[in-house]
């Protein structure tokens, strides 16, 4: 803590005030304060200038001064001294505008506290001395500046000038208020402004410093010729701002060394010096290299000598233009000695001196000239060769923008040669194939890698069209890519012949595939029916001489039966007779599976012949099961079928339900529909059903799940439901019963009468 005290003058009427404010002040066990007092301006003013307080707790209103007036007579009284106004009136458009007239801060009565004070003192004693020592450093730098004899600008990157010195205001005959914050364009005409200009972008874009630029500025005093020196200017980022520039006049020196400067010497460009008249005054070597002639000779001669004929009478109309608007910048055709032309680029200033002159440079343009011929022609041919190709021909900046399409994109989206710039990939690919297209682009675009993708372009009539599109990358001779040129050609008959060659091959293998298996599987029925062959001939053999013992024991029962009245004997009979019917079905069963042909068709009425399977299996199984018949749909339906088939498919479908049911809850349910020319009976039980891997094999022969049978039986409905032209269909499940769907064709639909018949 400093050992000197804090000099503070409290400028206050009220006594109150004034005794709160020194009792704050004395709690500081920071600071240690001179307290002094003024209840009046002229005392407060009278005690600044004998003791110079570090730091004034100004109040606005006093008997001798009041509001902002109080404030301005204490600043002006002494620019070094810190003020904090200290006012009752809580207003915040006051507090700025105190601000603003010098305070440093601004304090409402009645809210200050101890600590706050004494902090807002502090910093506004450190605020106004930074405030003085930074204005009075730039006071130096414009004192410095202003002595400078050159002249020294700085424009910010809106081409405006934020400072200029003495030299630079006087030259321009403007005072520093008619400079700064104007830009060029107020200052200088539209040409020559932006002249400067593209000097101070180079200089701002590059970052880099621009020395020895010579150029002409106008001035009040006429056409000055300067060497200007351009820096970049760096914000407290590193960024440029702006340009900071230092200008020399050197008319007066060049005059002196016009015919003798080492530039015009050395210079790769031609130099002419000419009067109004177009009279050559001086030339420089360049420009009697370009022309063959030499120096005498040139300047005995005027500038209408040394152009072609046809330009002549353009030398005057450009030297007003150059008088008029100071410079002029176009091309023309010189003659050499020998008779022969170049072209030229002429850039000329006007200078106000000696009545006028006109300063020249010219440029040999000639090898640019056929360059830009060649290219010209070179664009030429790629434009014939493009416009005349059927593909899709288009070009695109690095940058990856659309900037050329030929007239067949145009004509194949049905655009105006006018809508280039509004082209773009989302107005004519298809949403399908839109993401896979830009992002191939994108890689391209990134990796530098060629561009090719296959995707479907909208043509004008809305139709999308299979396109190859291609694309290259053209590179400079650094290898950095400066344009891409590529092609869309339409592939889209080449497509779908590919899908149909496609097609056609999957057809071709599936039906060699197919082929192949139908081959194997009648390959596989020849064997079985050679199998079946043995089995026939072998089961005729066992019919023969089991049916023979069969029928002597049938015809003993029925004696037996019929002379006996025991009903013990009769419960033998009956399992007798049983085992006889079940070995007659068996041998039926055998001698039918290896002997089915072809139907032998009658009209039958196939109600009645369901109704009579069903009557003998109950006959047969003395079950009690519950029969549902649902058969009413093809009640009175008469069909063309072999009457002794059709009775062994549901005898067999039927005694096998009866074998799968259960005696105490077994139920059957009959149903049949008629569909068009086929009739449809479903045979469904609750018994104990099929497992999933031997469903697969019901209609094989001699497989069974029963403890006792052949397995011919579903074998045999099989190849009945298949010569008659139709179907059969067995769904099951272990535990849950059995459904077995019979479909046979109707072939002739006739409604049986009343009695039977068949109506006519």
């Amino acid at each position: 803590m400093s050992s000197d005290p804090i000099k503070v003058l409290i400028v206050e009427d009220n006594q109150p005030d004034f005794r709160l404010i020194s009792e704050y002040l004395k709690e500081s066990v920071v600071s240690s304060f001179g307290i002094m007092h003024a209840d009046t301006i002229a005392g407060a003013l009278k005690i600044i200038e004998k003791k110079k307080p570090d730091v004034s707790l100004l109040d606005l209103d006093l008997p001798d001064s009041r509001g902002l007036a109080t404030l301005t007579a204490v600043v002006n009284a002494d620019p070094q001294l810190a003020i904090v106004v200290v006012t009752g009136l809580d207003d915040e458009r006051l507090g700025i505008e105190a601000l603003q007239k010098g305070a440093q801060d601004y304090l409402v009565k009645g809210r200050i506290q101890s600590d706050a004070l004494i902090r807002s003192m502090r910093y506004s004693i450190e605020r106004k001395r930074l405030q003085y020592l930074l204005a009075n450093r730039a006071e130096e730098l414009r004192t410095l500046l202003d002595s400078v004899p050159a002249m020294v600008f700085y424009k910010d990157k809106e081409n405006r000038l934020i400072r200029t010195n003495k030299a630079f205001e006087d030259t321009m005959e403007l005072p520093k208020e008619g400079l700064e914050g104007k830009s060029l364009s107020e200052i200088f005409p539209k040409d020559r402004a932006e002249m400067f200009w593209r000097d101070d972008l180079e200089v701002i874009k590059s970052g880099e410093a621009k020395r020895g630029i010579i150029e002409l500025m106008e001035t009040p005093r006429g056409m000055r010729l300067l060497q200007t020196d351009k820096i970049p200017c760096l914000d407290e980022k590193g960024e440029v701002s702006g340009v900071i520039g230092f200008s020399i006049d050197i008319t007066s020196r060049k005059q002196a060394e016009m015919k003798h400067s080492v530039i015009l010497k050395t210079a790769a460009q031609g130099f002419w010096l000419i009067d109004m008249k177009d009279k050559l005054l001086e030339v420089n070597d360049a420009y009697c290299r370009m022309s063959g002639y030499s120096k005498e000779e040139l300047l005995k001669v005027h500038v209408q000598d040394l152009v072609a004929k046809e330009r002549r009478k353009d030398v005057f109309n450009h030297i007003k233009l150059v008088q008029e608007r100071g410079q002029d910048q176009f091309e023309s055709r010189h003659r050499r000695k020998d008779g022969t032309f170049f072209d030229v680029d002429i850039r000329a200033n006007y200078l106000n001196i000696e009545n006028g002159r006109v300063v020249v440079f010219v440029w040999d343009i000639t090898e640019r000239k056929k360059v830009e011929e060649a290219l010209h022609e070179s664009q030429e041919r790629f434009k014939v060769l493009t416009e005349a190709m059927p593909q899709v021909v288009w070009s695109a900046e690095a940058s990856g923008k659309m900037d050329y399409l030929n007239h067949r994109a145009y004509e194949y989206e049905g655009m105006q040669s006018d809508g280039l710039m509004d082209w773009h990939w989302k107005s004519v690919v298809h949403p399908d194939d839109f993401a896979e297209t830009t992002a191939a682009w994108r890689h391209s675009l990134k990796t530098g890698e060629a561009y090719m993708v296959e995707h479907r372009l909208r043509r004008a009539d809305g139709q999308f069209r299979w396109h190859l599109t291609r694309g290259v990358p053209i590179r400079n001779s650094k290898g950095r890519i400066v344009r891409w040129i590529g092609t869309a050609t339409d592939i889209h008959d080449r497509k779908l012949a590919e899908e149909v060659l496609k097609r056609d091959k999957d057809t071709f293998e599936k039906l060699i595939k197919e082929r192949t298996e139908e081959l194997l599987a009648a390959q596989l029925e020849l064997e079985r029916a050679k199998h079946l062959a043995d089995i026939g001939t072998l089961a005729a053999i066992v019919a023969h001489e089991l049916r023979n013992p069969l029928a002597a024991i049938s015809m003993a029962v029925t004696n037996v039966k019929r002379k006996a009245k025991n009903p013990l004997i009769n419960g033998n009979i009956y399992n007798i007779e049983k085992k006889i019917f079940e070995s007659d079905q068996i041998i039926n069963n055998l001698l039918l599976y290896s002997r089915i042909g072809l139907p032998q068709y009658e009209d039958i009425n196939i109600y009645d012949i369901v109704q009579d399977c069903v009557n003998i299996s109950k006959n047969r199984f003395k079950k009690k099961v519950a029969i549902n018949n649902k058969l009413n749909a093809i009640k009175g339906i008469i069909i063309e079928a072999d009457p002794l088939q059709v009775r062994e498919v549901c005898g067999n479908i039927l005694n096998n339900a009866y074998d799968a049911v259960s005696e105490k809850s077994g139920k059957i349910e009959i149903g049949a529909s008629v569909d068009g020319e086929f009739i449809t009976i479903v045979f469904r039980d609750n018994g104990v059903g099929i497992g999933k891997e031997d469903l697969e094999k019901v209609f094989e022969p001699f497989f069974t799940t029963k403890a006792k049978g052949t397995g011919l039986g579903l074998a045999v409905c099989h190849q009945i439901a298949k010569v008659h032209g139709g179907k059969i269909h067995v769904e099951s499940k272990a535990g849950k019963g059995t459904a077995v769907t019979v479909r046979l064709p109707v072939r002739k639909t006739k409604r049986a009468t009343g009695d039977g018949d068949p109506a006519s």
